[in-house]
């Protein structure tokens, strides 16, 4: 049986489209770092909320959630290098820091991205996180 050459390179920037791709459905602009040259693979800025129709004076709107998130197909637990790095451009910036993975949906079964919020700077300081939950 032939091997089949795996590009972990292609697979890991298919893995961040998806990412993004994913944010991009509940609102937020996304850019993302290609290469793994940074601690940050994707930053994502969360939508603006909408003024009421019926106000006809400043709206306040307060600040879109920014994300620093860093994508990892498999395992989710990043290096202590890694996730001080991107813990540190989070709060340097005041995001949020994410690390994205693909795992099978608790409900479904299906395949999609998960997100864990750092909380900490063990392997066990983080929280589920998912869109909508960025207050």
């Amino acid at each position: 049986m032939p091997t089949v050459a795996r590009n972990t390179t292609r697979q890991g920037a298919n893995f961040e489209l998806k990412v993004m791709h994913d944010l991009e459905g509940h609102g937020y602009t996304c850019l993302r770092s290609s290469g793994s040259r940074g601690a940050v693979d994707v930053v994502a800025i969360g939508p603006l909320e909408e003024c009421p129709v019926d106000v006809d004076h400043y709206c306040d709107h307060r600040p879109a959630a920014v994300l620093f998130i860093q994508c990892k197909i498999t395992n989710p637990v990043i290096p202590p290098y890694e996730r001080t790095a991107v813990q540190d451009l989070a709060t340097r910036a005041g995001a949020i820091p994410l690390v994205a993975h693909w795992a099978a949906d608790q409900t479904t079964g299906l395949m999609r991205v998960h997100y864990r919020m750092l909380t900490g700077p063990g392997p066990r300081d983080w929280a589920h996180w998912a869109s909508g939950e960025d207050d």
